[in-house]
């Protein structure tokens, strides 16, 4: 709907889907000058913004400090660090779990 909107370039419009049980909302925002911005939504209503995107703004960006403060709020060194644990699990490899907690 949101995009059959947006080609009637004289619109402003918002559209919100609302987050169900188990699942995120849409919300669709049009002007003219800006033309279409999809954003997922949570229950409460605030835009979320996923764990790819952050990563993408990350490589794009010259800023040392913001990678690490993003990197942080992701928790990517604990994913770094965790992450031969997560796979010894997977393989049930019980031998691999007592080697790396040493």
């Amino acid at each position: 709907m949101a995009t059959s909107l947006a080609g009637w370039n004289y619109l402003r419009f918002e559209i919100r889907q609302d987050a169900a049980l188990g699942s995120d909302g849409d919300y669709f925002r049009f002007t003219p000058n800006l033309k279409l911005h999809r954003a997922t939504i949570g229950p409460s209503g605030d835009v979320m913004i996923n764990e790819n995107q952050i990563t993408a703004v990350i490589s794009q960006l010259g800023s040392e400090e913001l990678a690490e403060k993003l990197e942080n709020i992701l928790g990517t060194c604990w994913d770094r660090e965790l992450e031969p644990f997560r796979i010894a699990m997977g393989d049930g490899s019980e031998e691999l779990i007592d080697r790396i907690s040493v």
